[in-house]
């Protein structure tokens, strides 16, 4: 399928979904699944984004993050999945997971702009399982480095 082909098709889903919906997304309140994870060691709740809807979504139109709050993305199967930031208000950092541990540490990603528009695609830089969406700055508030566990708490 070329990548003309492709875009058309996205393009049409996503004005599908303009068209369908009478309100913007920009609840804070979720009907994601709640989880309890630790992360080296430090501990986050996340909101689990564990479907092609739901990853689609992620915190895109959320104005914040509570302290302490995330959102975990699976997979189904190890890719090098890319993620933009369209749509969102606030800076994050991206934790890559690869078989319960940290893989890669991507700090201080900025929202889009009105000088700067064009939302920023990250990918990681290899296979990953996984991705932890924090606000920017809790990465290095709680020292997340390579090879540390990620593990869901009780």
């Amino acid at each position: 399928m070329s990548s003309r082909v492709l875009s058309a098709i996205i393009l049409s889903f996503a004005l599908w979904g303009c068209a369908v919906s009478q309100t913007p997304i920009t609840s804070s309140v979720s009907t994601l699944p709640i989880r309890e994870i630790k992360v080296g060691e430090a501990n986050l709740t996340v909101e689990v984004a564990d479907t092609d809807s739901a990853r689609q979504q992620g915190l895109s139109g959320r104005e914040s993050l509570p302290a302490g709050r995330g959102m975990l993305f699976t997979f189904p199967k190890p890719g090098v999945y890319g993620f933009w930031m369209k749509g969102m208000k606030f800076s994050l950092d991206f934790i890559w997971i690869k078989n319960g541990a940290v893989a890669q540490v991507t700090t201080n990603v900025p929202a889009p702009t009105p000088q700067s528009p064009q939302p920023v695609t990250l990918r990681p830089n290899s296979e990953v399982d996984g991705v932890i969406e924090v606000p920017a700055g809790w990465a290095t508030q709680n020292n997340i480095q390579n090879g540390m566990a990620v593990t869901m708490l009780p």
